[in-house]
């Protein structure tokens, strides 16, 4: 009888599994100060909105992400959307104020008898909560 062949050491050589990692490079907050600074400096801004007569330039993108109605007035054939310019009949211009304020910063400030001038405006541009 020939003699048997010693069974190998099983060695497990395991190769890893990637694991998932995620990186956080500052939060959203940071961004929004940033978007924020940019908007009061001027810089950069690539769209004007005119309200009762008074210009305010902004970044479509914020707009576009703060706003649904922007977001279709910009990426869409809308008859606003064919231009960066965007007239606002129905609104006021404080209230419209406010509306930037709150897209840039998460917060606006305004006189409390605006408040339902706010919310409306706030529902007819579909702002994100």
């Amino acid at each position: 009888m020939p003699p048997r062949k010693r069974a190998r050491a099983s060695t497990s050589f395991d190769t890893p599994v990637p694991s998932k990692l995620t990186v956080h490079g500052g939060d959203a907050d940071t961004f929004r100060e940033s978007m924020g600074q940019l908007w009061s400096e001027g810089l950069l801004c690539d769209a004007t909105v005119i309200v009762e007569g008074r210009h305010f330039t902004a970044h479509r993108l914020v707009l576009a992400a703060s706003s649904a109605y922007m977001k279709c007035a910009f990426s869409t054939g809308m008859s606003e959307g064919s231009s960066a310019t965007i007239t606002l009949g129905e609104l006021g211009a404080a209230v419209f104020e406010a509306c930037l304020e709150w897209m840039y910063k998460g917060c606006a400030t305004l006189d409390e008898e605006l408040l339902p001038d706010l919310l409306q405006a706030a529902s007819r541009l579909q702002m994100v909560p």
